[in-house]
């Protein structure tokens, strides 16, 4: 599946699939019926007589999505399907490709939203044409943390937090103690842990800070941009 649009916009919505779909040497009877099953997949059925030339852009690129699956591929390339999208038009992309995979399909598919790399099963990431790492987005946060995240909420004034913060970094299980970057007071008293395994490192943060005001305690799961910006930064620092 390409990223710009490269079909018929004179033809219309079918015509376009009847078209594609003969390409691959389909029968008619068989061919009436996969472009019925590929329009409705991709919630287009009702346009079907629209001309592609005037339908929105998002629903141009569910036409060619329709087009790459109406031949019933086993493997499908999908280059940055979302770029240029909404957010809302973006989930509703993800959800067919899940519908997909949960079919039987491979797909394999670039995009320029790092975020949506964690909803593929196995993700690979390349800088400047180099593929850098690449496994389950659960490995490649291990990865890049080199272990697991604690997040911890401390009341109290933020200018105190020195002796905890201290504390912490002498914990046997912490590896590192990362400070939040946002500059409000609220935001100034939540901190980070990195440690090795976060239920076994829990127990003895916990009798340090016996004597802080914890709010709350969490084990987060980094964001995937946090994933891709350690690993690019690793990358950078071995050369």
């Amino acid at each position: 599946m390409p990223q710009g649009f490269v079909l018929y916009g004179e033809l219309s919505v079918r015509q376009n699939l009847n078209f594609v779909a003969g390409l691959y040497g389909l029968g008619f009877g068989e061919r009436r019926r996969r472009v019925r099953e590929a329009l409705e997949f991709v919630e287009l059925w009702e346009h079907r007589r629209k001309t592609a030339a005037n339908i929105s852009g998002g629903m141009q690129r569910r036409l060619q999505l329709a087009a790459s699956i109406v031949h019933e591929p086993e493997l499908l390339f999908v280059d940055e399907p979302t770029a240029n999208l909404d957010p809302i038009l973006r989930r509703r992309f993800w959800e067919e490709f899940r519908r997909l995979r949960e079919g039987g399909r491979t797909l394999f598919i670039t995009t320029q939203y790092v975020g949506e790399a964690e909803l593929c099963d196995r993700v690979g990431l390349l800088v400047d044409g180099v593929l850098i790492a690449v496994g389950t987005p659960d490995e490649l946060r291990r990865r890049a943390f080199d272990g697991e995240l604690i997040q911890l909420v401390l009341g109290g004034d933020p200018g105190s937090l020195g002796t905890p913060l201290k504390a912490l970094e002498e914990v046997g299980r912490v590896t590192e103690v990362l400070k939040d970057e946002e500059t409000t007071e609220q935001a100034a008293s939540r901190i980070r842990l990195l440690v090795e395994d976060a239920d076994s490192a829990l127990p003895g943060v916990m009798e340090v800070l016996n004597d802080a005001e914890v709010l709350s305690v969490g084990i987060p799961q980094p964001s995937f941009d946090e994933v891709f910006f350690r690993l690019v930064k690793g990358t950078k620092h071995s050369e």
